[in-house]
């Protein structure tokens, strides 16, 4: 799933909101962050990540008849993707798998980076919880980060659709196992505060829900780390890439 990685330890604290996601920081100097971050991501990966995640990706999970579910997945080309965080961009290699029992190929993606997109998971991430967490509109909030506002309107509305279920899925799991801390759920003033983000009650409710499974997804993280599962350090920044693992959800 998820490489070991740690926090980035150079980046600075930032403010938090009343319920915990980063906030306080210009868009500017947040989108020079994360294109500090996401580099040295692509350092690690050029330098021998994408070697480990293509041995951690071998056993083929297709769960085809066909298919044994096999160790033997094999190295099947690269092909480039790009990357790209404001005004900065770059290419990197992206290995491909073939097994030989079902025939199937399928991408090894860097931990950083969304499938299909050349925005990586922490700018992604950035402008949706900027957008949640602040007083502007799309448009505002989108051209803050060198982003069209119609892309970052999709992107929330995906993360909005799923967000309830995912939800209810996080806080069953928190009251199923006592390590994990008493769940997060919007309340009537969570929804009350996104009324002049959108019109409908069902959005408002929606974007609620969005703000609360990022920082349910978090609260899992951190006590995942502290019982000792093999999962990465927790990183604010990372939230969402830890999301779409976790639940197989692509947002």
């Amino acid at each position: 799933m998820f490489p070991g990685r740690k926090a980035n330890p150079r980046a600075k604290p930032l403010a938090k909101d009343a319920r915990g996601l980063r906030r306080g920081v210009s868009s500017v100097s947040r989108v020079q962050q994360l294109a500090g971050l996401v580099k040295g991501f692509v350092r690690r990966w050029q330098s021998g990540g994408d070697r480990e995640a293509v041995e951690g990706a071998r056993r083929c999970r297709r769960g085809l008849p066909d298919c044994q579910g096999c160790e033997k997945r094999h190295l099947h080309g690269y092909y480039t993707r790009f990357i790209v965080v404001g005004g900065w961009h770059c290419e990197i290699r992206v290995p491909r798998l073939r097994c030989p029992v079902c025939g199937r190929t399928a991408a090894v993606l860097p931990w950083f980076l969304a499938p299909r997109s050349p925005y990586p998971w922490c700018l992604r991430q950035a402008v949706i919880v900027a957008y949640l967490t602040g007083r502007e509109g799309y448009r505002p909030a989108s051209a803050g980060f060198g982003l069209d506002w119609q892309l970052v309107w999709a992107w929330l509305d995906a993360l909005a659709r799923e967000a309830k279920e995912l939800l209810a899925r996080l806080i069953g799991i928190a009251r199923r196992y006592r390590w994990v801390p008493a769940p997060v759920e919007p309340g009537p003033r969570d929804v009350d505060a996104c009324r002049m983000k959108a019109l409908s009650r069902w959005k408002r409710e929606a974007l609620a829900a969005s703000k609360a499974l990022l920082l349910e997804a978090y609260r899992l993280w951190l006590a995942g780390r502290d019982l000792g599962l093999y999962w990465p350090e927790p990183d604010p920044d990372g939230i969402l890439g830890f999301l779409e693992v976790l639940c197989e959800t692509p947002f």
